[in-house]
């Protein structure tokens, strides 16, 4: 991350293009508070991308959306192409489920049954890497090369190095590193790469004829990819969708159709309970300026795909309303926020002051001190943000700020901060 996910600054964009909404002889519900909800979130410049969503075999909606930008780079249209990210993890769990199936292996499987010399490998289960319970850290420690250009078995060895942050199976913290032995354990049962294996397995027999693998010149399908956009106070700035940072591995494509296509196949599998929680299969995947998701609700047989090329849509947000729209629960139409500085006691902040890890962006440290009425956040010894107090326990830096700072006290009688 550049910089924290709470330092964001709004502005209103006009539309551009937008698609118009697909029409059914009698009109879903559902499409009326989905296109309000999404029209909403892109008058505020909040999104740029497509939502596609299916009751059962019907299409309550497929839109794009399109905010204008100097140089026309952030368009997008149903057909593009979108990096997917952790959705990679996903299709990892549904090939895994198909060769157990199959009886090929088992999530009771001990790592040490694949990768013999890896350290500890006799205490963690496949069924630990695939739930991020193995102990393994979410990314490699202090590796100064770049990973881009790291193979396979030089991920494995390089992760080997690694110390387990807990005892395995007793606790959860997302893990990129343990999927990324599922990867190489899968291309094993093929005698072949991840990427070889999910373009045949998965893209192949499946006529998912717009995805594929970067670094798979085999099955080259790559045709219109969409390009990926951070905003920069008022403005968007084009960035790259391959960084030298990232592992080449599982570096996947596909679009809005295929996705759907893939959501299908979740909901249909025999065993797909095994990849739900509480009868919901979803897999959210992002990186620089672009986020992706797949959601399936076995139940209810409603499947969605969002796709977004910018990295200035509220996530977390948007994912919670469409649920209650999907629920039928009250929700809100996306607005500018409009938050008020509340007076408070000076020495009640001086509780805050500390430093405080997020293992969830990368180990990042951020360090606050009190100053007056309000709290200062530094990262790396350099002033990043200065807070006002919008209650007791939560802290804003802007009036319109989507994102808040909270403490909140933990069994200890010390405090936990939450970011975003």
């Amino acid at each position: 991350m550049k910089r924290p996910i709470f330092l964001l600054f709004i502005t209103i964009f006009f539309a551009c293009n937008n698609s118009k909404n697909i029409t059914q002889e009698k009109v879903n519900p559902l499409n009326e508070k989905i296109a309000g909800y999404f029209s909403a979130l892109h008058s505020l410049g909040k999104f740029n991308g497509i939502i596609y969503l299916k009751e059962g075999e019907e299409t309550v909606i497929k839109n794009n959306y399109n905010l204008r930008d100097e140089n026309h780079s952030m368009f997008v249209q149903s057909t593009d192409q979108f990096d997917v990210h952790s959705v990679s993890k996903l299709m990892a769990k549904f090939l895994f489920l198909n060769l157990e199936t199959e009886g090929k292996l088992s999530r009771k499987d001990l790592l040490s049954t694949y990768i013999e010399d890896f350290p500890r490998s006799d205490e963690i289960t496949l069924d630990m890497l695939l739930n991020h319970r193995s102990g393994l850290p979410r990314e490699l420690n202090d590796y100064e090369g770049k990973l881009i250009d790291v193979s396979t078995e030089e991920i494995v060895e390089l992760i080997k190095k690694e110390s387990l942050i807990f005892e395995p199976g007793e606790s959860n913290q997302y893990s990129n590193l343990a999927y990324h032995l599922i990867y190489f354990i899968l291309g094993e049962q093929f005698e072949k790469s991840f990427e070889d294996v999910i373009s045949e397995q998965l893209f192949q027999k499946n006529k998912m004829v717009n995805s594929g693998a970067h670094f798979n010149t085999q099955y080259d399908r790559l045709k219109r990819l969409a390009k990926n956009h951070e905003k920069d106070g008022d403005e968007f700035e084009l960035v790259e969708n391959i960084m030298d940072d990232e592992f080449r591995q599982a570096r996947i494509f596909s679009n809005a159709d295929d996705l759907m296509t893939f959501a299908d196949l979740l909901l249909k599998h025999p065993r797909a309970n095994e990849l739900a929680k509480e009868n919901i299969i979803q897999q959210s995947g992002g990186a620089d300026g672009i986020r992706t998701h797949v959601f399936v609700d076995i139940e209810k047989e409603v499947k969605y795909v969002l796709l977004c090329n910018t990295d200035a849509i509220p996530w977390e947000q948007t994912l919670k309303d469409i649920n209650k729209i999907l629920n039928d629960e009250p929700f809100e139409i996306p607005s500018l926020p409009n938050r008020k500085e509340s007076p408070i006691d000076p020495s009640l902040l001086s509780k805050y002051e500390g430093k405080y890890q997020f293992n969830d962006l990368g180990g990042m440290i951020i360090e606050v001190q009190a100053k007056g009425k309000n709290l200062i956040l530094f990262q790396d010894g350099e002033q990043i943000a200065l807070l006002k107090a919008e209650n007791d326990t939560t802290f804003f830096e802007e009036p319109t700020d989507e994102n808040v700072f909270e403490f909140v006290e933990n069994e200890n009688g010390s405090f936990d901060a939450l970011m975003g």
